[in-house]
């Protein structure tokens, strides 16, 4: 829908969100981005992107391994495999930016686009 999310953030630099509510259960949780012509140098080694999702931390290279071709295509991580939920409710979600690119690069940044909890079990 074109909506996605551009972060420069700098070295260490985060950006924190309150998720709407989420029923409780176990769940996949999987982050879709949009590849970049100007960070096709990442694509190879990847850039460190640290996730927090409440009391779940995760650290994720995001764009390694990516073809150049095609460019802004929409492509995804998986951030957890299982993470549970006891309850229905809001939930705390962090993105911290790990990478020294962040720090040494002007144009360094990020597109990302949705989290998507895929139910399991």
């Amino acid at each position: 829908m074109n909506n996605y999310l551009t972060l420069n953030l700098g070295f260490a630099g985060w950006a924190e969100f309150v998720s709407p509510s989420i029923i409780a259960g176990n769940y996949k949780v999987v982050l879709h981005y949009i590849k970049d012509v100007t960070q096709r140098e990442l694509f190879n080694a990847g850039t460190m992107t640290q996730f927090d999702l409440d009391d779940n931390q995760s650290i994720v290279y995001l764009y390694k391994g990516q073809p150049l071709l095609p460019m802004y295509d929409s492509v995804e991580a998986t951030l957890w495999n299982k993470v549970s939920f006891e309850n229905s409710g809001l939930h705390t979600f962090r993105i911290t930016m790990r990478d020294i690119n962040a720090k040494n690069s002007s144009t360094y940044h990020q597109r990302l686009d949705y989290l998507e909890f895929i139910p399991i079990d």
